[in-house]
């Protein structure tokens, strides 16, 4: 007897212990301690549809309080925000709205949960437009994380597919988590980012859960950060244009028509990002068109490869950017940042250079504008090109287009450093 009593006490005091150690991540025999250091942007995603028990709902949110522990929770490293949903998705708090694991935790100990059905499309849209908008602390240099956790099938299959891969496709990384016998997997592979095998996980019960806590925290551990797409730092009216005479040909400058259309593809193009402009044909005889007539990336570039011609002055390109580009009437956006990059592939005279700086200061004065400045060819003077700028590292040299193309990474760079 007494044999017995002091096993059940051992028993008791270890449970007793455990419970009282720091979160760990295990590797096989290795346990590494609270190590994930890399910033992140994580966002939990958690059914309380009318299926889930009570008990069951709890269990999951203790689950998510283990899961953060492996975090070095900050508004400087990882970011944590928790949304629920059932018939319609419910903020619990963003990305910016909680500073450390200790307040983290408190807020997921308020969580009530809200029944209803399983709408999960309407929460995954919800997670891309609200949870992870720059204005409720996403950061765009940062990796980007969705933890879904559900128990059944969403009420409208083809609609979550859609809505999952719109979130994938904003940038999402999303790990999906099936709890039950209820879950199609077929959905739950959907919802996750692929491969599946790293981002799809099935337990049986919430209890379960616990047993893919730490390989779940090593998983998201190992997103990795992206680099930030030009254009995702906000909205940014950005207008092409050409300058100097006597360019060489026609197929020369159609070379720069197709070198513009490279350097939008690489661009983040929407309404709280880029918009794009060419300089008209009014001004320059080429097919232009203003900020506000495509919204479409492909769109811009068919519009671009439409658009090959001949050539103009520098100052009267900088001067249609002042004077119609950058205006609403031109589809200038009132908060958007003006940049304006002009081509100069032909030759251009000393009383043309003293008229085109004297435009790119007025368009500075009236717009605040950045001016980047490309010269293409073997006699474009880059003095001129800097008196253009007004700064040295606005400037971009090449020998020719191919060139050009070859060094497109170094001009977009310097470009897109604060887009």
């Amino acid at each position: 007897m007494i044999a017995t009593h002091y096993i059940v006490f051992f028993i008791g005091l270890a449970i007793h212990h455990a419970a009282c150690l720091p979160f760990i991540t295990r590797t096989e025999d290795k346990l590494v301690e609270k190590q994930c250091g890399n910033p992140a942007d994580i966002v939990f995603i958690l059914d309380s549809s009318s299926s889930i028990w009570e008990y069951d709902f709890y269990t999951q949110l203790s689950f998510v309080q283990d899961v953060v522990k492996g975090f070095h929770v900050s508004q400087e490293q990882t970011r944590i925000g928790v949304m629920t949903f059932s018939s319609k998705p419910h903020r619990v708090f963003h990305l910016n709205d909680v500073e450390s694991e200790e307040e983290v935790s408190e807020a997921i100990e308020r969580i009530s949960q809200r029944i209803g059905g399983t709408y999960t499309a309407e929460a995954l849209q919800f997670a891309r437009t609200d949870m992870f908008s720059p204005n409720n602390g996403a950061r765009p240099d940062t990796a980007q994380i969705a933890i879904v956790i559900t128990d059944g099938q969403s009420y409208d299959q083809e609609y979550t597919v859609r809505e999952a891969k719109k979130l994938q496709d904003a940038g999402v990384h999303v790990f999906a988590i099936g709890v039950g016998k209820n879950v199609d997997k077929q959905e739950l592979e959907a919802i996750g980012s692929d491969p599946d095998d790293k981002f799809v996980f099935t337990v049986n019960s919430y209890d379960a859960l616990q047993t893919i806590r730490n390989l779940l925290a090593m998983k998201a551990c190992t997103v990795e950060t992206p680099d930030p797409e030009c254009g995702s730092q906000g909205p940014t009216d950005v207008i092409f244009a050409f300058g100097g005479k006597d360019a060489e040909d026609d197929e020369k400058r159609n070379r720069g028509i197709d070198f513009i259309k490279t350097l939008v593809d690489d661009m983040k193009i929407g309404e709280d990002a880029i918009k794009v402009g060419l300089v008209p044909k009014e001004c320059q005889g080429i097919e232009g068109f203003d900020l506000n007539t495509f919204n479409d990336k492909k769109a811009i570039e068919e519009m671009v490869q439409e658009s090959k011609s001949e050539s103009s002055s520098t100052s009267t390109t900088l001067r249609f950017m002042r004077e119609v580009s950058f205006k609403p009437n031109g589809g200038a956006r009132k908060h958007a940042k003006k940049v304006g990059v002009i081509i100069i592939d032909g030759e251009t005279d000393e009383k043309e250079i003293r008229k085109s700086i004297f435009e790119a200061k007025k368009m500075k004065d009236e717009h605040d504008a950045e001016i980047f400045a490309i010269g293409v060819g073997p006699n474009i003077d880059r003095k001129m090109l800097k008196l253009i700028t007004e700064d040295d590292e606005n400037v971009f040299m090449a020998g020719s287009y191919a060139e050009a193309e070859e060094r497109k990474q170094e001009f977009l760079d310097q470009l897109c450093a604060d887009l």
